[in-house]
């Protein structure tokens, strides 16, 4: 398993490949790989409107750090 944290100025709902799976600034859980995120949720507009990255070698500890503004 790999760790993301998804950090943004509020709370939102995080989209990982299409589905909800956990909210902002928390660590989330997933499968390794190529995953494309953004955010759900009503609230301030985001930028970028999504990002495909590949999540490897993680920790909880360090978890990939993906930041929209």
């Amino acid at each position: 398993m790999e760790f993301l944290q998804v950090r943004f100025h509020e709370s939102r709902p995080v989209i990982i490949d299409d589905h909800e799976q956990g909210k902002t600034n928390l660590v989330i859980e997933l499968a390794g790989g190529l995953h494309t995120i953004s955010l759900g949720g009503n609230g301030s507009v985001f930028n970028p409107l999504q990002q495909t990255v590949f999540i490897n070698n993680t920790t909880v500890v360090t978890p990939y750090v993906v930041s929209f503004t």
